[in-house]
């Protein structure tokens, strides 16, 4: 055991919080064999089933922030405006809770997740409980945690609740990144603790050039089967970490090709064609310079997403000039499952059997829609 000072690098709640925490073990590592996606490509989505979008039947959100799906397929979605909506084939969208602090009201949701009969799990940072609710939208249960300041993150499923927080190191753009299961009552259980992939800190020391932001390393995270998975976003390695703490690495060996400067300047001169107006300008001067950055200098993963029977999806990074991203499919063992790309435009928020759930957020709204891959 030993001391550690947890704080806070976004401003979803204040604070830093001192707790003794135990050190996780150090994982053991497998390789992806050098053909382990062959043979498993899907050739393209042959279904597609829409949920909302469009002028006939709008999403009664903006932005899908927040997503969960039940076994029966079953939808929730949160919108930090428009707050939490479920869907159902049934019954379509219905409101869940309303803002504010009182039973069945919620102030900062960042994780949610159905349980095994139906019911709905959400936490609430900043209120540090869960609260169930029940098939027909009634609170059921309401659970107080030990407040814990400093999340950043949170994720949950049935069994257990999970926080991200970051231990501030003893230099500027130094630290680790810690996801902790949290209890409760006392501190929170670390179960991942890995270095920082500050890309915009390291840039800044190696050659002093400005990185837009864009393209910072990321930190992805999210739970599936009751097994953690994350991704630094600095390499090609996938973390999985069980209930009971046992770790493992998984090399991946996904790497980006090189991309020519004549790609390059086509995908400048693409996005400043669109642009218009002062502000459409200086959006468009940063996403060019973001995609001037060479390919090596990318994170590897820049989203994860649970699959509902276990393992995830991972995405990789957009390569400067491509219309489309990369998505891997890891497997509960940590074995390669599948590959295909989405266009640019597309999020892929959840996953069931060969469905996948993706969002289009585009000028004309925002587009939920069921899509079915077809394998090669």
């Amino acid at each position: 055991m030993r001391s550690a000072r947890w704080c806070t690098t976004v401003l979803l709640l204040a604070g830093c919080a001192s707790d003794r925490v135990e050190t996780p073990p150090v994982a053991t590592e497998s390789v992806w064999p050098a053909n382990a996606l062959s043979g498993v490509l899907p050739a393209a989505f042959d279904s597609v089933r829409v949920i909302c979008g469009g002028a006939a039947e709008p999403c009664p959100f903006k932005a899908a922030y927040l997503v969960s799906i039940s076994a029966d397929d079953a939808i929730l979605v949160s919108d930090v405006r428009q707050g939490l909506h479920r869907y159902t084939d049934a019954e379509g969208w219905k409101p869940v809770g309303r803002q504010g602090a009182g039973p069945g009201e919620f102030m900062v949701p960042i994780a949610a997740a159905f349980s095994a009969d139906g019911q709905l799990r959400i936490f609430d940072a900043a209120l540090s409980r869960v609260t169930t609710i029940d098939a027909a939208l009634n609170v059921v249960a309401t659970t107080p945690l030990a407040a814990v300041p400093g999340i950043e993150d949170g994720k949950i499923d049935s069994d257990a609740v999970y926080g991200l927080f970051t231990r501030a190191g003893a230099t500027e753009g130094s630290g680790r990144r810690i996801i902790a299961r949290l209890e409760p009552d006392g501190d929170p259980r670390p179960l991942i603790d890995v270095p920082m992939a500050d890309y915009e800190a390291a840039s800044a020391g190696r050659d002093m050039r400005p990185v837009p932001p864009l393209f910072a390393a990321r930190f992805v995270w999210t739970v599936s089967g009751s097994q953690l998975y994350a991704a630094t976003g600095a390499d090609d390695r996938v973390i999985i970490a069980d209930s009971t703490g046992t770790l493992r690495t998984v090399v991946t060996g996904v790497v980006a090709e090189p991309v020519t400067e004549a790609q390059r300047e086509e995908r400048r001169t693409a996005i400043s064609s669109t642009a218009t107006g002062t502000m459409g300008r200086m959006v468009a001067a940063a996403r060019a310079q973001a995609d001037a950055v060479t390919i090596a200098e990318h994170p590897r993963f820049t989203a994860i997403v649970p699959i509902r029977e276990g393992g995830v999806l991972v995405r990789g990074a957009r390569i400067p000039g491509a219309t489309s991203q990369p998505w891997y499919m890891v497997l509960p063992d940590g074995s390669a499952g599948a590959v295909f790309s989405l266009p640019d435009e597309d999020r892929i928020v959840a996953a069931a059997g060969e469905w996948a759930l993706v969002v289009r957020e585009g000028g004309d709204g925002v587009k939920l829609e069921w899509r079915r891959w077809r394998k090669a």
